[in-house]
């Protein structure tokens, strides 16, 4: 009967103790002084692997780097001659040749590579590739660049002329070429109308348009144009949209357009726009006049009369290789008698006061029109295809190469203190409530004492398996200790130890736990050290297979709360599987 009951009684403290020994202390992660963990050096941003880029097969451009660390592997095309920048790269990583794009022929298909992407000349390029499990292994990597040569700038001019073309007048497709405008003799009296084609004598436009700085700017072959040589509509103003396509042969690095018109004009770039003139106000273009409302340019006006005088200088932004267009309109001021604020007196059928009518009796050189402007575009010429400097494809034809990596793991896992030497025992033993690297806990969750671990050393008669200490797991309960390792995701861990029943002891068992699993990787099962004097060590073990990145151990004593439980020394992990 005695030993039914004690049967019993063993049954009830094996379940609260085992209900108590879960992971709910593994997540506390010592701090980083007690993490052991040793980082490489190899292979890192730091210390990449390094091969040449390569430029039309033998120029050294550069270099790629590859390294990686627990999560990502890394590859950075750098240039080294900054005489040269990146515009496109296309990287393609894989763990055989047969994966890289190619074709029938074996020649690599740098379209069709994963990773790719356009750039504005840069010199460093960084591709960040998450490692799954299937790259952290022997790789291949085929890095293809197109790079461009500096020293090969050059500057190509489009200017206003008779090449221009013309879209639209007041909103009305017209599509034909511009012509040169007839320009106003130098002067400040209207109408002004010259004989002939005076493009080639100083015209008031001419002395009039200058700089901010008060230069004159060089239009080199520009000419003054508009739809018509002179305006078909003087009086009421019109506006004309223009048009000038060009192609950049090469990389286009930046460029100025230079502009004014008689009376004002906004530019757009490939649809952007670049610039208006201060003479084009907020009605434009559904008024052209100067003064809406009170006074000159008063309310919602479109065109001024002044101002046009400025020419200005933009930044032509937004430049691709091929082709582009630059399109402008230009606006010609409304000059009935309700736009008179300085003194003109002009209406439908003419003009009066001191204004003499124009020579063929017409009012064709009452409000003369004109565009003028020069964009200067400068670009790259020359460009080459570069490589990461390798193993050639194919070995005749496309000279395309790869090289080969080794993803390395970088967290070589260390679990801290797991011989138990510190704190060192003054004492033959001692209990603690923390020690370095490991979690405290009793395995009863519902145990109100405080947790704590008790150490022993070789001179109280009983051996450590190695040096001079050892835990046991019962000081005056069950107790737990756990311990979580930073490794490298994807491998595989060996978790070594040494556990020995105390001796005199009939119930000794021990359990292993890992991660967040209720149920334990390793048991030993009860354990006899009654008849022993000495410590009887026993090797224990269990593989960690394709880890997520962290492995969480727990040991537990999982005997009879009698302050008597299994001893545990020389806890280790190693990479790989015995």
């Amino acid at each position: 009967m005695k030993k039914l009951i004690y049967l019993i009684m063993l049954v009830l403290i094996l379940g609260l103790v085992l209900t108590g020994c879960l992971l709910s202390n593994v997540g506390q992660v010592p701090t980083t002084e007690q993490s052991g963990i040793t980082y490489l050096t190899k292979h890192t941003a730091g210390a990449p692997y390094v091969t040449d880029l390569l430029a039309g097969q033998t120029l050294k451009v550069g270099e790629v780097k590859v390294w990686n660390d627990t999560d990502n592997l890394y590859v950075k095309y750098f240039i080294t001659d900054l005489n040269w920048c990146l515009t496109e790269t296309h990287l393609h990583v894989a763990t055989s040749l047969d994966d890289i794009p190619h074709t029938n022929k074996g020649n690599p298909i740098p379209g069709q590579f994963e990773y790719k992407g356009e750039h504005e000349c840069e010199t460093e390029v960084l591709y960040e590739i998450p490692l799954t499990c299937e790259l952290r292994t022997d790789l291949v990597i085929a890095a293809h660049a197109v790079v461009w040569d500096k020293n090969s700038e050059t500057t190509m001019t489009i200017v206003s002329g008779i090449n221009t073309g013309v879209t639209a007048v007041n909103g009305v497709p017209d599509v034909k070429n511009a012509v040169k405008s007839i320009e106003p003799g130098v002067g400040v009296s209207y109408p002004n109308c010259p004989t002939g084609d005076n493009d080639a004598i100083q015209s008031l436009w001419d002395e009039y348009a200058k700089l901010s700085g008060g230069t004159s700017p060089d239009w080199m072959d520009a000419d003054w144009i508009w739809s018509t040589n002179y305006p078909v509509n003087p009086v009421n103003g019109e506006y004309v949209d223009f048009s000038a396509p060009f192609e950049v042969s090469g990389l286009p690095v930046g460029g100025t357009l230079t502009i004014t018109a008689d009376n004002a004009y906004s530019a757009s770039l490939n649809g952007v726009p670049v610039g208006s003139s201060i003479s084009l106000g907020p009605g434009f273009p559904s008024t052209l006049k100067e003064n809406v409302g009170t006074g000159p340019q008063g309310g919602n006006w479109g065109v001024a009369s002044q101002g046009w005088q400025l020419v200005e200088e933009w930044p032509l932004t937004g430049l691709t290789s091929g082709n582009n267009e630059l399109t402008i309109r230009a606006a010609n001021e409304y000059m009935y008698t309700d736009d008179n604020y300085k003194g003109w007196d002009y209406s439908a059928q003419g003009y009066t006061g001191s204004i003499t009518q124009d020579p063929d009796g017409s009012d064709r050189c009452i409000n003369p029109a004109g565009l003028i402007f020069k964009a200067s575009v400068d670009y790259y010429a020359h460009s080459e295809t570069a490589w990461g400097k390798g193993i050639r494809f194919v070995d005749k034809g496309n000279w395309g190469m790869y090289f080969g990596y080794t993803v390395q793991c970088t967290t070589l896992p260390d679990l801290l203190n797991g011989d138990f030497e510190s704190p060192v025992l003054t004492e033959t033993w001692d209990t603690f409530t923390s020690v370095a690297g490991w979690i405290i806990a009793n395995v009863d969750p519902e145990e109100t004492d405080e947790a704590q671990l008790e150490l022993q050393k070789n001179t109280i008669g009983w051996n450590p398996h190695s040096g001079v200490q050892y835990a046991e797991l019962d000081s005056y309960h069950p107790t737990s200790i756990s311990q979580c390792i930073d490794t490298c995701p994807c491998e595989s861990y060996t978790i070594t130890f040494w556990y020995s029943p105390r001796p005199g002891v009939a119930i000794n068992h021990l359990k292993v736990f890992l991660d967040n699993s209720e149920t334990a990787i390793w048991d030993s099962g009860v354990k006899d050290g009654s008849t022993l004097s000495q410590t009887e060590w026993t090797k224990g073990m269990f593989v960690v297979l394709e880890n997520s990145g962290l492995i969480c151990l727990k040991f537990c004593e999982v005997g009879p709360d009698d302050s008597y439980g299994m001893f545990l020394d020389d806890i280790s992990i190693s990479l790989g599987t015995p």
